[in-house]
């Protein structure tokens, strides 16, 4: 196979990155209660397909190979199917929020106070969002 030596170390790589992900994941997921059980499976099939894939290019393992191929494609449909599932549990609702307290809607957290518009030069107030154009010193630069 040409480019063999570089594809091993492409797949060495993506293997580190999967390792890293999924300690990432795993850490993340104790803070959640495993609110983010996606991201895990997503780390688990990284890692599966790599090894995989490095087992099948240095031609050892006989068919572990081909079972992790297997085993890393069923954790991506299983992390897809996952991640589908909490979105249509929560309804839509773009208030929903996720911390490391785990889920929370925006309903039961604090609001900002509410500012009152400046009034205008000429007593009236603005109802239109940006700044003040009188906000802005120096007023005295000379219009070309």
């Amino acid at each position: 196979m040409i480019g063999k030596r570089y594809w091993i170390l492409i797949w060495w790589g993506i293997l580190a990155l999967g390792v890293t992900g999924l300690i990432g994941a795993i850490h993340w997921s104790f803070k959640t209660h495993w609110g983010n059980l996606e991201e895990v499976l997503r780390g688990i099939g990284t890692v599966t397909v790599s090894v995989g894939m490095l087992l099948l290019l240095h031609g050892t393992g006989g068919g572990a190979g081909q079972t992790l191929l297997l085993a890393a494609l069923i954790a991506f449909i299983l992390a897809f199917a996952v991640g589908r599932d909490r979105k249509q549990t929560n309804d839509g609702h773009p208030d929903h929020v996720e911390d490391a307290q785990g889920p929370r809607s925006e309903a039961h957290s604090p609001k900002p106070e509410a500012q009152s518009p400046k009034p205008e030069a000429d007593g009236s107030e603005r109802n239109y969002p940006g700044p003040r154009t009188d906000d802005f010193p120096p007023h005295d630069i000379p219009n070309p």
